[in-house]
């Protein structure tokens, strides 16, 4: 009887020191995942800076070319009555 708990503790010792080995690997698979997955999110967060950089120029150049057409359009209307008042 005693051969045959050794035999049992044997077996599960193995086991238990697998399934440590299974644990330990698929920690240093979350491991990886992780700094891949943080570089995957750094790279996202500096594209989304520059579209957001490039709207905000894109914005700019669109205002001020709404301000110059605005000034065009205001000059051309107002030219009539200027002329007719001198």
């Amino acid at each position: 009887m005693d051969a045959v708990c050794v035999q049992c503790k044997e077996l599960i010792k193995k086991e238990v020191n697998e399934r440590i080995q299974l644990v330990l690997e698929k920690g240093s698979e979350l491991k990886a995942e992780e700094i891949r997955l943080e570089e995957v999110k750094r790279e996202l967060e500096e594209s989304a800076k520059k579209v957001q950089e490039q709207n905000v120029a894109t914005s700019t150049t669109v205002k001020d070319s709404l301000r110059s057409a605005f000034r065009v359009f205001v000059f051309i209307h107002l030219l009539p009555c200027r002329l007719e008042s001198s």
